[in-house]
């Protein structure tokens, strides 16, 4: 790192500005991950601990009360103004002191590009102190903060120099383990079917990551620290909670903010409409996006908690790409970074949209106190946009990513999970309870001449294979991370989070119906119609187990009640996709499509019919039936 300077400025109320300018040798991007978490950031420096008061039910700016003990011993109280920030470029925050040493600080950070693979790093601090004594320190007490974040890049460059670039956080807050409660835990965990080293990684992370990072974990940041599987890691926090290692929990999450509102032990503690202090807004939550499943270490084994050093930072709202105030009458301008999928501006507390369309050229942006002029902005990446307050009050501006977090585990992904529901069965709603969920494929499967089956063989051996049939389906469905909700019958029903993994199970099961079929006695086969379907359902408590209901479930079983034994079925809400699509090129299938008037649907439906290819494959041993 380069020689860092100082520099102190008088200010025209005798305000002081501190800076450091250092060359860091990580690229922006990286700068940014590290000084960008002001939980951690904040922490490094030993600023301590804050409680922050929600935001006032009135006013366009969001600034919060806040208060906390500096060495445990001073009071300090302020109000805080919202972070504003251009992702990798820098960010500040104003802070507005009530009590304490200080009148008024405002802090922050500035970064641009140096050496290849290098970034220029700056740190400002300007400070207004409360009296003669407190202007007297606050040279050593600047310097101190200012030094202690050059140490945290230096660090930061070390471990990458060392290989451990994706390590553990610097200087974590660590409070100890208790191994005699985990060791018998851990041995617990093994006999579990999951992967053993990823058992060792777990119990590597409970002793030596931070306090904040055990009691909030979430299943794919630890897949992508790890560079393990997605879907292993969370089934290993499922087994673990199971042995009770970790415990889990289900955040309510701001549609707006995407900032989690609430957390409870248990979906029968769902509330139906949550709301966010910080968008003023009342919302139902639902299972795809606003309720997210995450972990925490068992108080028995560490008694950790999420420390809050920090609350309207970069790194709450990732999906937050830059946040400016604009004054009433006032104007800003915002770089447009090639960010690679759809943007929008949003006003904050107010919610007013604007989307942004990256192929047309750049424009400004009028906002008025009704909302924006106009619905759609041109502003193509590397633009910068002119934005002009023209209402009357000052506005929070946010440039998001309209895309959801890739990060949530969400309560559908993991209620359509068979371990979820085999190993968490008690987890349902409350009674009477429901909860909508945008996306959920259906798959419905039925025997085709079940009758002959039973007139054939008698009742007890027809219903033994009737139960075998259901186990095998059961198996290959789990396999494709779906759950089998329910058997109606000789029917099932099992939800999937995608239409391809649906459409993956379904081609298998058809492709191996002939080697189960052999696994029995002759004539006493079986074969399968499959129907799927896509789209928006509602989940309820039926029977103290999730299950689904709505249109969207009754054409699926509708769908499969048209097909004849060997068919997958499947609507153009499946078939449209453009992975569904790619699967179908890949299979060995034939395909038709056929008009269809299903029973109880008003509208007639475009359908697709696929079914395998068999080379050389042993006839079903039951004919070919087409069911009626």
């Amino acid at each position: 790192m380069s020689e860092h300077r100082y520099k102190l400025k008088a200010m025209s109320d005798s305000g002081r500005r501190f800076e450091i300018i250092r060359t860091v040798a990580l690229p922006r991007a990286e700068v940014w991950e590290l000084l960008a978490n002001n939980d951690r950031f904040n922490q490094v420096v030993e600023l301590p601990e804050v409680i922050f008061s929600p935001p006032a039910p009135t006013g366009s700016l969001l600034v919060r009360a806040a208060r906390s003990r500096l060495k445990k011993l001073l009071t300090m109280r302020w109000q805080e103004h919202p972070f504003q920030w251009v992702k990798e470029a820098g960010y500040s925050v104003l802070r507005v002191y009530e009590e304490g040493p200080l009148k008024r600080v405002f802090v922050g950070i500035q970064l641009a590009d140096d050496v290849p693979g290098s970034t220029k790093l700056t740190v400002f601090a300007e400070m207004l102190p409360a009296n003669a004594l407190v202007a007297a320190l606050l040279p050593l007490v600047a310097k101190g903060m200012l030094e202690k974040t050059a140490k945290y890049c230096e660090d930061a460059v070390m471990l990458r120099r060392s290989g451990k670039a994706r390590a553990l956080p610097i200087n974590p807050r660590l409070t100890p383990v208790d191994e005699a409660c985990l060791a018998p835990l851990i041995e617990a965990l093994s006999r579990a079917p999951v992967s053993h080293p990823l058992i060792l990684r777990l119990r590597e992370y409970l002793h030596e990551a931070d306090d904040s990072d055990v009691a909030g974990l979430r299943p794919k940041r630890l897949a992508r620290l790890w560079d393990a599987a997605e879907e292993e890691v969370l089934r290993l926090c499922l087994h673990a909670t199971k042995v009770g290692l970790l415990n889990l929990s289900w955040h309510e999450m701001c549609p707006n903010c995407r900032v989690s509102k609430s957390d409870v032990s248990s979906l029968s503690q769902l509330s139906r409409e949550v709301h966010c202090d910080l968008c003023g807004v009342n919302y139902e939550v639902n299972f795809d996006r606003y309720v997210e499943l995450r972990f925490a270490v068992h108080s028995n084994v560490r008694a950790a908690s999420a420390a809050i050093y920090c609350i309207g930072s970069p790194f709450r709202t990732p999906h937050i790409l830059a946040q400016l105030s604009i004054e009433a009458g006032g104007m800003a301008h915002l770089p447009i970074p090639n960010a690679g999928e759809e943007l929008r501006l949003r006003v904050l507390r107010f919610n007013h949209v604007l989307a942004l369309d990256n192929a047309a050229s750049p424009e400004g942006a009028i906002y008025r106190d009704e909302g924006w002029a106009g619905e759609r902005l041109g502003a193509p990446p590397g633009a910068t946009l002119g934005i002009h307050n023209r209402s009357g009050h000052d506005i929070v501006l946010a440039l998001e990513k309209v895309r959801w977090d890739d990060d949530a585990v969400t309560a559908a992904e993991v209620t359509s999970l068979r371990e979820f529901r085999e190993m968490f069965s008690s987890e349902v709603l409350a009674p009477g309870q429901s909860v909508g969920i945008e996306s959920l494929a259906l798959f419905f499967s039925d025997l085709c001449d079940s009758t002959q089956l039973y007139e054939n063989v008698g009742d007890a051996p027809a219903y033994g294979r009737v139960r075998r049939h259901f186990a095998w389906m059961s198996d290959i469905i789990g396999t494709h991370r779906g759950t089998i909700v329910k058997t109606i019958g000789d029917a099932v029903m099992a939800v999937f989070q995608s239409p391809e993994d649906a459409l993956r199970a379904a081609i298998e099961v058809q492709t191996r119906i002939d080697e189960f079929n052999a696994t029995l006695p002759p004539d006493e086969g079986i074969c399968v119609r499959i129907g799927l379907h896509h789209g928006p359902a509602i989940v309820i408590n039926s029977n103290d187990r999730l299950d689904y209901f709505g249109r969207t479930v009754n054409l699926a079983a509708r769908i499969e009640n048209a097909g004849s034994s060997g068919d997958i079925l499947f609507s153009d809400e499946v078939g449209n996709r453009p992975a569904v699509l790619e699967i179908l090129r890949s299979a060995n299938l034939s395909l038709r499509t056929q008009k269809a008037r299903l029973k109880g649907i008003e509208s007639e439906q475009f359908l697709t019919c696929a079914r395998v290819r068999k080379v050389n494959a042993t006839a079903s041993r039951l004919p070919i039936v087409d069911a009626p």
